[in-house]
């Protein structure tokens, strides 16, 4: 899969966009599980990969919101699953079929205790394209994500 988007950085109200573009500000959250972004995302490795946010200023619920598109092939691979947690609790659980947006509930008290915030993403369903429909691409990768967006209480619904 692949996380892609425009980027910035955290404003007032607790709001931050994060572009995993090659020009965007992606490098400053990923950490273990992605790979070199490209022109508008960049794909994950491995079945597991994690951001490390900034906590915001602002107290509130926040959410997560990710537009991702998963790495799929036919019948051999028509969906893959993932899973969300932020700071070692699981939040969120998806399967994903299509490129399309996720949107994630984040409760301040899981988040008010410490200065940073962890995101972890697991992809059960890893595949190299190598594995699934004999490409030349040998990293896993499930899933690629275009921006990623970190919503503050002013913009919860």
């Amino acid at each position: 899969m692949a996380v892609s988007g425009e980027g910035g950085v955290a404003d007032p109200r607790g709001e931050l966009t994060i572009d995993f573009g090659v020009t965007g500000n992606g490098a400053d959250y990923r950490r273990k599980g992605w790979a070199n972004p490209e022109l508008r995302h960049t794909w994950t490795i491995g079945q597991t990969s994690t951001l490390e946010l900034p906590r915001p200023a602002v107290a509130g619920d926040y959410r997560l919101e990710l537009e991702i598109g998963p790495f799929i092939w036919q019948d051999r691979l028509p969906a893959q699953r993932l899973v969300i947690a932020i700071n070692g609790r699981e939040l969120c659980r998806f399967v994903i079929t299509k490129v399309e947006t996720l949107d994630c509930a984040v409760p301040w008290d899981l988040i008010a205790q410490n200065s940073r915030i962890l995101v972890t993403f697991s992809h059960p369903d890893a595949a190299r394209p190598i594995d699934v429909n004999r490409c030349r691409i040998t990293a896993r990768s499930p899933w690629h994500s275009k921006p990623c967006v970190w919503f503050g209480p002013s913009r919860m619904p």
